[in-house]
């Protein structure tokens, strides 16, 4: 090829990356660039030389069009945080429940079973963040910033005295029902440590109820009791079945799987809102 031809095929390669409204116009303007940046040079290595700097088709045609952006650079650390929060909470569930029932090859089964499939995870988180992005976009009014609510640690005694009640119950009936049929190495060891912790649990949120109000304190000690019933939930479910129908167990273990998810959550906002309260009193 001479340089004129070189020229004119890099010209359509990267015209047909544009829209078609666009490529005549882009067609002529790239090609008298390139033709002025020759000069006098008309030899195929000088024009070879020419498109190398003015960079692959892709990258020339983006320069003409505007980016698609999927992913705002914003929400580039939220969304590896995410990512890899969620992805070690699944990994964790999974190897729990593999070291559970082990099979011939446990590091294949967890990875065939547990690591690959976890991939949804991210493709989710994506898929939000993505959308968020073309939300705000489309209607930058939404995006606009809100100050936070001041938190007073105020709480609605009644709500609050109601919703007690009902876990109250539902750990007198987790105790007393008797169509519960509990796995009895359960029953023995493991059951009376997460029974004394929803009591422990139950007593927190009672004393917060009588003071009408978080402190520091009882925020912290929520924290800290969310994660022990995490850390026992996830020790409850590799120990063992609770339950003897095998049904009924896996049933509980899967919803048992979601309160670890949700609790996970709620640590991390919680110890996120502890710390910015703790680096605002410091400022201060």
């Amino acid at each position: 090829m001479n340089a004129e031809q070189l020229i004119d095929s890099y010209v359509a390669d990267v015209a047909r990356r544009l829209p078609r409204r666009q490529r005549a116009d882009v067609a002529a303007e790239l090609r008298s660039i390139l033709l002025d940046e020759l000069g006098d040079h008309t030899d195929p290595e000088s024009a070879r030389r020419a498109i190398d700097a003015f960079g692959r088709p892709a990258e020339a045609a983006a320069r003409y069009r505007p980016p698609l952006v999927l992913l705002d650079p914003a929400d580039s650390r939220p969304f590896l945080r995410w990512s890899l929060g969620g992805l070690a909470v699944i990994w964790v569930l999974g190897a729990v429940s593999v070291i559970e029932e082990p099979g011939p090859n446990p590091v294949a089964a967890w990875w065939l079973g547990v690591a690959v499939p976890s991939m949804w995870w991210p493709g989710v988180l994506f898929t939000g963040y993505a959308l968020s992005a073309w939300v705000r976009r489309r209607w930058p009014d939404r995006g606009r910033w809100q100050p936070r609510p001041i938190d007073t640690g105020r709480v609605n005694r009644w709500g609050h005295a109601a919703a007690w009640v009902f876990y109250a119950c539902g750990t007198v009936a987790l105790v007393t029902l008797p169509w519960l049929h509990y796995d009895p190495a359960f029953h023995a060891r493991r059951g009376p440590w997460v029974l004394a912790l929803l009591i422990v649990h139950l007593v927190l949120y009672a004393v917060v109820i009588v003071n009408g109000r978080w402190n520091s304190l009882t925020r912290r000690l929520d924290i800290v009791m969310n994660l022990a019933v995490g850390g026992v939930l996830i020790w409850v479910m590799a120990a063992g079945a609770v339950f003897t129908e095998g049904w009924v167990d896996d049933m509980v273990k899967g919803i048992v799987v979601l309160i670890l998810l949700v609790t996970a959550f709620d640590v991390v906002q919680k110890t996120r809102r502890e710390l910015r309260q703790h680096n605002l009193s410091s400022s201060t």
